[in-house]
């Protein structure tokens, strides 16, 4: 919009100019012609009319060149309004805006160096050394690296002749010296600069933990088993792989449990009464691990715990502790029937170090209580 207003004023004051000089190139030969050809009275009075004729150009061009510096100030005026909008606009999306100078490795602002310093940073340090002081500083420990990672100077250099313009990265940062933490993007834009010949980048840092709050619900609950509350068969076999591939090696124990008689309950009483059985001995079995244990319901009344172990012993004594606690009488408007539960466990690695191999294993040993009468528990044993 700006150019195009910039190209009608030339163009009005090109025409503008060219008429004034074509006029008083006529009046001027029309003088000289009057000298030489006409009595004096009236040459006289074809120059005063050149002069008044010159006098009314020079006033209108005086008049058109306001009229043109006044619609130039208006579209100026014009183009830092829609530039201030933009600023403020920009402002509501992101906390802050710095500049890098990648190539010659500093900050490219006086902004950006004033925030380095409120963080610890001495004044014109290597932006390659101030970035491992500004991750100690705010940024959450499991993040840094990955932080450190994607903006360092030889990742941006690298991203940019790779013909990449920009770089991101979540992470979770604090403000209060790790008090809170809340979630943040940064956003790089990666450009080249004529002036000094430098590759750079603008950070724009944005405050998504709202956004990352409900995906993080929204997630929760597509894990989540709706009767139960705990997490589901998908969401049990992938959590458990994570773990295995996680810390290979480490002694995990894998319960597999069953409700007994859970058949009866639903052919006596319905499948009402079997789902609050089910919701009942859900939130029981959850209350005895830690939230970062995983509990799962896997089916029907078939339950999985995942757990890091300190010992086999320790494993037997929680065994026979979840078999004391899950015995008990489940009463609703009336009715009543004894609940207990069989557990077949698997230890990983002497039984399987992946998913496959200790829900068989777990499943086997379950099956061998279940032979043998029911509430009790079975370590698997390899051959």
């Amino acid at each position: 919009m700006q150019q195009k207003s910039i190209g009608k004023i030339g163009l009005l004051l090109s025409l503008v100019v060219a008429s004034g000089f074509l006029v008083i190139i006529l009046y001027s030969c029309l003088t000289m012609h009057a000298l030489f050809i006409m009595p004096g009275i009236i040459a006289q009075q074809v120059i005063v009319g050149v002069i008044c004729a010159v006098t009314t150009v020079a006033a209108a061009l005086a008049i058109v060149l306001g009229l043109i510096q006044k619609l130039y100030g208006e579209t100026a005026s014009s183009a830092q309004k829609h530039q201030l909008v933009f600023q403020r606009a920009t402002e509501k999306l992101y906390e802050n805006i710095y500049e890098i100078d990648v190539t010659h490795n500093r900050a490219a602002s006086e902004e950006t160096e004033s925030y380095f310093e409120s963080l610890g940073v001495p004044h014109n340090t290597p932006y390659d050394l101030a970035l491992p002081i500004i991750a100690r500083q705010q940024i959450k420990e499991e993040f840094r690296q990955g932080y450190l990672n994607t903006f360092s100077p030889e990742n941006v250099l690298r991203a940019y002749h790779s013909g990449e313009q920009s770089l991101k990265y979540d992470f979770m940062i604090s403000t209060d010296g790790g008090k809170n933490f809340y979630w943040m993007r940064i956003i790089a834009r990666i450009f080249y600069w004529d002036d000094d010949e430098s590759i750079r980048m603008f950070i724009y840092r944005q405050n998504i933990d709202t956004q990352k709050q409900q995906e993080e619900r929204i997630l929760e609950q597509l894990n989540r088993d709706s009767l139960s509350g705990l997490y589901n068969k998908a969401a049990t076999q992938n959590l458990i792989r994570r773990c295995l591939t996680e810390e290979p090696g480490r002694l995990y124990a894998f319960f597999m449990l069953d409700i007994d008689f859970f058949k009866k309950v639903n052919d006596t009483w319905g499948h009402t009464m079997g789902d609050l059985v089910i919701e009942d001995f859900a939130g029981l079995l959850r209350r005895q691990f830690r939230d970062s244990d995983i509990v799962g319901r896997i089916g029907g009344d078939e339950f999985v715990v995942f757990i890091a172990a300190p010992s086999r012993a320790w494993v037997e004594e929680k065994a026979k502790s979840l078999l004391e606690i899950l015995r008990y009488d489940f009463k609703n408007g009336g009715k009543q029937c004894h609940i207990s539960t069989s557990i077949g466990i698997a230890l990983s690695p002497e039984a399987g170090d992946d998913f496959d191999s200790l829900y068989q294993n777990a499943d086997f040993a379950l099956y061998q209580v279940k032979k043998h009468g029911k509430d009790d528990y079975t370590i698997f044993r390899p051959v």
